[in-house]
This record gives structure tokens, sequence and C-alpha cells, in this order.
């Protein structure tokens, strides 16, 4: 008697984008294709539109999606404590899928519609602590564009690489000597941390009132 074959689980928008992640986070953006989705979940390309009605519709959803789990955070109603929170779990969600980045840095806005949330939690904390609703704005976007930027020079290397030391540096310069140790020992996240910390110190001085005279 042969074998009867494993039914195959049934097609959904959910099983979609699980399945284009993974295509991403193994083969890149670029590998992410409405017909290798497919291909993955074993159907035909046309049934997917059923679930998405296009590549840019499932790209979208990918957002939506790794968003979605991003680490949990406790919001804090003190402002530089939830942007502190937002910061580490967005870098927490761009540690996990690195070739992803790409995606988050060229879908900002439905990044934000994604995590629409944590958003407007994080504004109206920042109104809350004084920050007028354009400067809380800014002050969130900034946040996103240091964290996404810093990845798109961090995920250039693969987790537990040291970027390569440089073929020649320039006899008696002192300075550049120490540059290039920075650059190959310095742990990431340290460098990560004193950023964030240094953002959020501007902003800050940024939110004190200006003194009289």
């Amino acid at each position: 008697m042969s074998p009867v074959a494993a039914p195959r689980p049934r097609l959904s928008r959910d099983a979609i984008l699980d399945a284009a992640l993974a295509i991403i986070d193994d083969g890149g953006l670029e590998a992410c294709t409405m017909r290798a989705v497919a291909a993955d979940l074993g159907v035909e390309a046309m049934s997917l539109y059923w679930h998405v009605p296009g590549k840019e519709a499932l790209l979208d959803g990918v957002v939506q999606r790794m968003l979605s789990a991003a680490p949990r955070y406790e919001h804090s109603p003190e402002w530089r404590a939830e942007l502190n929170g937002i910061a580490h779990a967005l870098r927490g969600i761009l540690l996990e899928h690195p070739n992803a980045i790409p995606l988050l840095a060229g879908r900002a806005l439905g990044s934000y519609a994604a995590a629409s949330k944590a958003v407007e939690t994080a504004v109206g904390t920042l109104e809350g602590a004084g920050f007028d609703r354009a400067s809380a704005i800014r002050a969130s976007r900034t946040v996103y564009r240091y964290v996404v930027g810093f990845f798109l020079v961090e995920g250039s290397q693969r987790p537990g690489s040291r970027p390569p030391a440089p073929s020649t540096i320039p006899v008696g310069s002192p300075i550049l000597a120490d540059v290039a140790e920075a650059v190959t020992g310095e742990p990431s996240a340290d460098l990560f941390e004193y950023g964030l910390q240094t953002m959020l110190d501007g902003l800050e001085v940024a939110l004190r009132p200006a003194s009289p005279g």
C-alpha cells in the first residue's frame, strides 16, 4: 500500500508572508518573488493573488509581519525610556532579519503604519513631555532612521564576523591607527548604544526651555 501524502497546509496570507520572509532571510530581498514564494509553498503563483494583490503588497505585508513580531518592551511614560525601548526593539528585529534591512529602509511609511500603536504611543509620550507635535514626530523619525541606518552598515557583515583590517595605515599616524583599532575591535552593540544615547541627549537639550537673555 503506497503511503498517503501529507496534506498541504491551507494557503493563507500569514503563510504567504512567512514564506516570503523566510526567502528574504535565506537569499536576500532580490530572491523574494511571487513565483519563488509560490514554489516554496507548493502552489501556482496565481493562487497567491487571492491573498496578496501583488509584489508591493507582499513586501508591505512582510514589513507588517516583522514589526508585529518585534521583541516586546515595556512602554514608559518617560519619553526617553520610550524611545530607547523602541530603538532596541527595532534593533532586535534587524539582528534577526539582516537581509530585510533594505526593505525597512525603503518602506518607512509602511513601517510606521505597521507599528501604528507604538508610533502613536511614542508621539503621545513626547507631547506629554513638552514636545510639540512636529518635534515629537521628528524625534521619532530620527530614532527610526538612526537604527535602520546603523544596521545598513552593520548588516553588511555576517554575525560574528569582523571588518577586514586596512591593508595599510600611514606610518606615523597614531590617530588613524586608533581609528583602525576601534573599527576592528569595538563591539557593534557598544557603538550603537553610544550613538543612541548621544542622540537622546541632544533631544533632551532641545526640549529644555531657552534661558532668558
